[in-house]
């Protein structure tokens, strides 16, 4: 007898040469089909109560191409610019990209801003997703990135300190401003946004912690692990839900380790102070929040929430203050005219640095062609309608479902022509002199409930550095040969490559004495 076996066990059948070649288009062909008709389904159950918002083209599976290219762009320090183009596209400035078979939708139209920060407000935060990606790096119930009740206990455990300016916080400034200042006068360029944000670490740190990183004498495990940390957590932020597969405890487990070490030497010293020695007014932050027995949690997450809130924007737009005057020499003239009618060569108090309007003007304009938080990332908590950008027209109230991951862009917007008319994009005081602006057409410290807690005191400490350069600098000279400024995208949108400036002294008898006291 024969035997006989089927040609479907033979070896040879088992692996014929059609099998990949048929697979592939397949598929590539499913992940179509899965995309599309998950949008469809999706469209049509908005449809129900508003529009879906229009698309930003793509041709790869699942939209691979235009994510890869974002990432590309990101690092290239276009995004921004990528964004933009984006949303002039379209008449309603408001668009969705689509990855990986879920929807990110970007907008720049004030109306639909003012829903998230404020009409909507319910409907929007930050979300599950935004929590867990920035959570190991500054605190899983960070005031960052939590909402609801979470949201509110840090907003109460911070506001008594962030909330309010203390009467020594311009004589501590100035201490640390006399380091600065000796960094500066040097006798050749140096790199600014590194000595800013120093100082304004510096600063903070001395008045809520009560023990100052004395970064500009020395250099403190803080800085280096959040450099690492900061656009590495900033691009898993683009892939929403799909980046908590890549978690950055694989990705940077060092710069964790060294920025924990850190953070955990400070709350150890904080716990191990004698109160017994101060009365409960001399208290700073970290003294305070000892003295209520707050959890060795809480008091790791304040100290964050002071470490990148409490600096980062201040010396963002500090930097962007400084180079623009020396850019535009007349404007800093015009500066120093006001500092010395307010206050001669005196050291400014807080009463006359609100009597500095033209500085107030520099730092508006600085804060509308550079916000420090330029990119914002909301989720929406359900489904929600934004007045506008929806249908053909873009005018139509636009539909978008629960979890949807929403940028908006500040620094877009207020980068405007239809709003800002033909010279938005020009660095102009003298427009904040010639008209109101509309409340949601510039947008410094966020509005809505989410309004910045810190925003009196990174407003003083912008009036005070800036008044005080130009009491002690005769003029800032821009080095040739520096490559054009660029937006980098790290949390917040700042400086891409470094700022060289030359800081020209004025004659000793035309500068403030260092010892003279602030008021």
């Amino acid at each position: 007898m024969t035997n006989v076996i089927p040609s479907y066990l033979l070896p040879q059948e088992m692996t014929p040469g059609w099998t990949w070649t048929a697979f592939v288009p397949l598929l590539v062909a499913a992940t179509y089909v899965f995309d599309f008709g998950s949008k469809a389904y999706r469209d049509h159950r908005l449809r129900k109560f508003g529009s879906p918002p229009p698309v930003v083209p793509f041709k790869a599976p699942l939209g691979v191409d235009v994510g890869i290219y974002s990432v590309y762009r990101l690092l290239r320090y276009t995004f921004f610019e990528l964004m933009s183009s984006w949303l002039e596209a379209v008449p309603g400035r408001t668009v969705e990209l689509r990855m990986f078979a879920q929807g990110l939708v970007m907008t720049d139209e004030p109306a639909n801003i003012k829903a998230i920060m404020s009409t909507e407000y319910a409907s929007f935060g930050k979300g599950e997703v935004t929590r867990r990606i920035w959570g190991n790096m500054i605190g899983d119930t960070q005031i960052f990135t939590i909402d609801g009740d979470l949201w509110h206990k840090s907003k109460e455990l911070l506001r008594p300190h962030i909330g309010k300016l203390r009467p020594n916080d311009l004589a501590v400034t100035e201490k640390h401003v006399q380091n600065l200042f000796g960094r500066f006068s040097i006798d050749k360029p140096v790199e600014v946004y590194d000595l800013v944000d120093r100082v304004q670490l510096d600063v903070t740190t001395d008045v809520f912690f009560g023990e100052s990183a004395n970064s500009l004498t020395s250099e403190p495990p803080f800085r280096a692990p959040m450099d690492v940390l900061l656009p590495v957590n900033t691009a898993r932020m683009l892939f929403g839900p799909k980046a908590l597969y890549v978690p950055d405890t694989w990705l940077v487990p060092k710069a964790l380790k060294n920025l924990n070490a850190y953070t955990n030497a400070i709350t150890d010293r904080a716990y191990a102070r004698d109160l017994s020695k101060k009365t409960p007014e001399d208290y700073n932050m970290l003294d305070d929040l000892v003295s209520q027995k707050k959890s060795y949690k809480d008091i790791k997450e304040a100290l964050m929430s002071i470490m990148l809130g409490g600096k980062d924007p201040s010396a963002i737009l500090i930097t962007w203050a400084i180079f623009l005057m020396g850019k535009h020499p007349h404007i800093m003239k015009k500066m120093q005219a006001e500092v010395s009618r307010v206050c001669g060569t005196r050291l400014p108090t807080a009463s006359e640095l609100k009597e500095m309007t033209y500085l107030s003007h520099v730092i508006n304009e600085t804060f509308r062609l550079h916000h420090p938080l330029g990119l914002n990332v909301r989720m929406t908590l359900n489904d929600v309608t934004l007045p506008t950008g929806g249908g053909k027209s873009g005018k139509e109230p636009l539909a978008i479902s629960k979890d949807t991951t929403i940028i908006y862009s500040l620094m877009g917007m207020q980068r405007r022509k239809d709003i800002y008319g033909e010279d938005a994009e020009i660095f102009r005081p003298e427009r904040w002199e010639e008209s109101n602006i509309n409340r949601w057409h510039f947008i410094p410290y966020n509005h809505g409930p989410r309004m910045c807690m810190g925003r009196n005191f990174g407003q003083q400490q912008m009036e005070y550095i800036l008044a005080r350069i130009c009491q002690e600098y005769k003029e800032i000279r821009i080095p040739d040969g520096q490559p054009e400024q660029q937006i980098k995208i790290e949390l917040n949108t700042k400086m891409a490559h470094p700022c060289m400036c030359d800081f020209v002294p004025k004659e000793k008898g035309e500068q403030p004495s260092p010892s003279m006291k602030v008021g």
